[in-house]
């Protein structure tokens, strides 16, 4: 999601009468790799990355549900 459409969507639904918590995002799922891949092409980096395998799993996934 671009900046310019969260701060967009954002408005609208504080203009609007929801009340409850909603996402607002997209339904593609992208993965902390995935997302660490985007960032470095963006600044022209490379990172290291290091993984606690001994660390507790959580769920699978998670995508955002769209209005």
């Amino acid at each position: 999601m671009y900046i310019d459409d969260c701060v967009k969507g954002i408005g609208m639904i504080v203009e609007s009468e929801i009340l409850e918590p909603i996402n607002l995002g997209s339904s593609e799922a992208v993965s902390i790799n995935q997302l660490v891949d985007i960032v470095e092409d963006i600044a022209g980096i490379k990172l290291k990355r290091h993984y606690d395998l001994s660390a507790p799993k959580g769920v699978n996934g998670r995508t955002a549900t769209t209005l």
